[in-house]
């Protein structure tokens, strides 16, 4: 005699099978670059951000709040702060006039900022007077530059440090199209270039403000989890990292993911 009670509990059970095999089953990894520190996605910040108390034992605090509200409690009258690193790692940096003033308010009062981005904000540009380019070649032509070296190290962009010390150090590899943007039309009497391409083209600049600088690299994706696996392009990172001083780090979210509770 058919029992009902005894197929809703079959069915139960093969739904709850079913839901722990997809559970159990691999995951294609998502490959969107986010530079969130709430992901371990390849292009995603999690395990960097988790890497960056070796690199700055001082800490590493999450800022969720606009520039503006950062500069209001670091620049509020009679308050004495000490210096900060802020590490912006974004696809896109586009702040309006209101934020970049602010955020050279706090570099003008000795505090530091590091930024990489592909595309940076008309205000930005104005402001400190460069821009980015996007360098584009077919994707075999760099085979007949290369040679050997193009059978050994793969379809591979290459970034080197310009500056002693690190000038000393072996070139870094990137999957190819990983690096493709770099700096040009910016002042040269008042810019330090830092790093450049297999090309020559600067990725990574220093520019001097009041009593601090501003740290802008046009390579976000190499400071990803992805990366920091990587033997043979992690040391880029630390590098750069490694060129700022020991200070605390605030490090923003709020322009990737926004305010606390989005």
């Amino acid at each position: 005699m058919f029992d009902p009670a005894y197929s809703e509990v079959m069915l139960f059970a093969v739904m709850a099978l079913v839901v722990v095999l997809e559970q159990l089953a691999p995951r294609e990894p998502n490959w969107t670059p986010t530079y969130t520190r709430f992901r371990n996605d390849p292009f995603a910040c999690g395990l960097v951000y988790d890497h960056l108390t070796d690199l700055f034992p001082q800490g590493v605090t999450t800022v969720r709040e606009p520039i503006y509200s950062t500069a209001q409690t670091r620049l509020a009258t009679g308050s004495i702060r000490p210096p900060v690193n802020h590490i912006f790692i974004n696809g896109d940096f586009h702040v309006d006039t209101l934020d970049m003033d602010n955020l050279l308010r706090m570099v003008d009062s000795g505090d530091d900022a590091f930024i990489a981005a592909e595309y940076f904000g008309d205000d930005m540009l104005d402001s400190l007077r460069f821009h980015t380019a996007y360098h584009w070649e077919k994707p075999d032509s760099l085979a007949s530059i290369q040679g050997f070296n193009k059978v050994i190290h793969g379809d591979t962009d290459v970034v080197r440090f310009t500056s002693w010390p690190l000038r000393r150090s072996a070139d870094f590899r990137f999957v190819r199209g990983g690096i493709d943007y770099f700096f040009k039309n910016f002042r040269v009497d008042s810019v330090q270039v830092l790093a450049e391409n297999q090309h020559h083209e600067p990725v990574l600049l220093r520019i001097r403000h009041g009593k601090g600088s501003l740290w802008l690299c046009t390579a976000p994706e190499a400071f990803s989890n992805y990366y920091l696996l990587k033997d043979d392009a992690r040391g880029f990172m630390e590098g750069a990292f490694s060129m700022l001083p020991d200070r605390p780090v605030l490090w923003d979210e709020y322009y990737k993911v926004g305010r606390k509770g989005s």
